[in-house]
């Protein structure tokens, strides 16, 4: 999906998705907040072939919130509920360049999987994967 198709949705459709995800036991929306201001968001979302795997997407932290430990936050909710899940693996993509986004997974133990590919066909802004052992101890 793409920002222009993002931002033509109405506040209807953000309701609905929303309330999928909050009723479906297979997605989790996380919100932050500092001082009742939008700080950071994420999604987490078993898999839909695979429940030993939870993908987590759209993870943000707004600039104003960046080295506060909101994004680290946001991280340990959703892997704490994918493990409540019993799910041996979360994986997620990186945007290559974004070296903070990326030492922000390694910390957390994600590693690299395959080599980067387009974040969506056609795009040139390449993505790597990365997957977390939500089975080890350290993770």
């Amino acid at each position: 999906m793409t920002l222009s198709e993002v931002v033509q949705r109405t506040e209807n459709d953000w309701a609905w998705i929303l309330n999928l995800g909050t009723t479906s036991g297979c997605d989790l929306p996380l919100l932050a907040e500092i001082s009742g201001s939008a700080a950071g968001m994420a999604w987490a979302k078993l898999d839909a072939g695979d429940a030993s795997l939870v993908n987590l997407f759209q993870m943000w932290v707004a600039p104003e919130a960046r080295g506060h430990g909101v994004a680290a936050a946001i991280l340990e909710a959703a892997i704490t509920w994918a493990r409540s899940r019993n799910a041996r693996t979360m994986q997620l993509g990186v945007v290559c360049g974004n070296d903070a986004a990326r030492r922000l997974y390694e910390r957390a133990g994600f590693h690299a999987v395959g080599a980067p590919g387009p974040q969506r066909p056609g795009s040139s802004r390449m993505e790597q994967t990365m997957q977390l052992d939500l089975a080890r101890e350290d993770a």
